[in-house]
């Protein structure tokens, strides 16, 4: 009977050893971990999810790939649970008009940029050239350098950081129809058509761009070979600009949808490492990240105004309200209200802004304008809208959320 039993629990435990393949074994510790991440100490992460089927890419024999996989969902999981918790309501720290002074400030997931920067930072080595050595050597390093940066191990590592990027991007459940003229981060990529091995992969990081008429007009980026920053143009909106100024230039703008842009890149009389002709993919994770948090409070804000059947009468002096410009911006400011309107108010930087026109005060709400002033004079931008003030409108509520 025992020798039974015995082969009974071995005959259990093999089944329950092989259930547990590399996949299901590293989601199981991705997951609470990515759940933590960000969280810092004293967390504690809920019951690990039933392991989900290995996706397209993905393998049951790969560790990593659980692993991966768990660590993404757990961070996820933790932004659902942050973001349904932002809004609730605090019971300290309140105006007259019981204000709460702070709003928990939600960020969605942002892929740990820096573990690609450390590692590129090991295998890549960007090397100015010696300006006294011969043309033979510099061809030689910057030859090092190319087929270092094509190696199957720092493409590999690419792809990798390019995918967690596009993860990144999918979480956002919202997007602006068009994008306001204004310069964003953005992370800009490059990847070769499907089935496809070359031209390789591209990803940079930390990179600006220019938006006119929702389009890329401008990037200002880095060069791979040099580490150096360098700027690419649409000449269509820059008339001054000439030819021998530049290593290449944006040849077409496509209209950015949903938060993503691309421009096809051209060089000047040719350009023996670059991929001249190549589509360029812009996303602009960070603004869609403003975006999403700033819509689903304007949502809240307006439903919860809209509500109301009564509203107090606003005095005179500071006070502490909602302002949103009901695209990108709607957070709590310090606004100063004289002869029932509200005449200024204070930014993000601790300047105080003064309304241009608009303020009076209806029913707790008010409507004001400002006019920003250019953000180039010189003749260069002559063709872009940063040589002309801008007016931005903003709703201000005096309601308690």
């Amino acid at each position: 009977m025992k020798i039974f039993l015995l082969f009974i629990l071995t005959l259990c435990f093999g089944f329950y050893v092989k259930s547990q393949n590399n996949f299901s074994i590293g989601y199981k510790e991705g997951f609470p971990i990515g759940y933590c991440y960000y969280a810092g100490l004293g967390c504690i992460p809920p019951i690990t999810p039933i392991v989900p089927m290995p996706i397209l890419g993905e393998s049951t024999t790969s560790y990593t790939d659980g692993y991966n996989r768990g660590l993404l969902e757990g961070i996820k999981k933790y932004n659902d649970v942050k973001s349904a918790s932002v809004y609730s309501k605090s019971s300290s720290n309140l105006t007259n008009y019981t204000i709460p002074q702070v709003i928990p400030e939600y960020k969605p997931f942002t892929p740990d940029f820096e573990f690609y920067q450390k590692a590129m930072a090991q295998k890549q080595i960007q090397t100015k050239s010696n300006s006294n050595a011969s043309q033979s050597q510099k061809e030689a390093e910057i030859q090092r350098i190319v087929n270092n940066y094509t190696s199957a191990e720092n493409v590999e590592l690419r792809k990798q950081f390019i995918k967690l990027v596009k993860t990144q991007y999918n979480s956002f459940s919202l997007f602006p129809n068009i994008l306001p003229n204004g310069t964003y981060d953005a992370i800009i990529i490059t990847e070769p058509p499907i089935g496809q091995e070359k031209p390789y992969p591209t990803i940079q990081e930390n990179c600006r761009v220019i938006v006119q008429d929702n389009k890329i007009i401008g990037a200002m980026t880095k060069n791979f070979l040099t580490g150096e920053d360098q700027i690419t143009y649409n000449r269509q909106y820059f008339p001054s600009l000439v030819l021998k100024d530049l290593d290449g230039f944006i040849e077409q703008s496509y209209s950015i949808e949903k938060g993503r842009g691309s421009y096809k890149w051209s060089a000047y009389n040719g350009y023996k490492y670059g991929l001249t002709g190549t589509t360029y993919q812009v996303y602009l994770n960070d603004y869609l990240s403003k975006y999403n948090t700033a819509q689903l409070m304007i949502i809240q804000l307006k439903n919860k105004y809209n509500a109301k059947s009564s509203f107090p009468k606003v005095s005179d002096g500071w006070h502490t309200a909602y302002l949103t410009n009901n695209i990108e911006t709607c957070s709590l400011r310090n606004v100063y209200v004289e002869n029932g309107k509200v005449v200024k108010w204070v930014g993000s930087n601790g300047n105080q802004n003064m309304v241009d026109s608009g303020g009076l005060i209806v029913n707790c709400k008010a409507t004001v304008s400002i006019i920003w002033p250019p953000l180039a004079t010189h003749t260069f931008y002559s063709g872009t809208f940063m040589v002309k003030s801008n007016t931005e409108i903003f709703d201000i509520y005096f309601i308690d959320l």
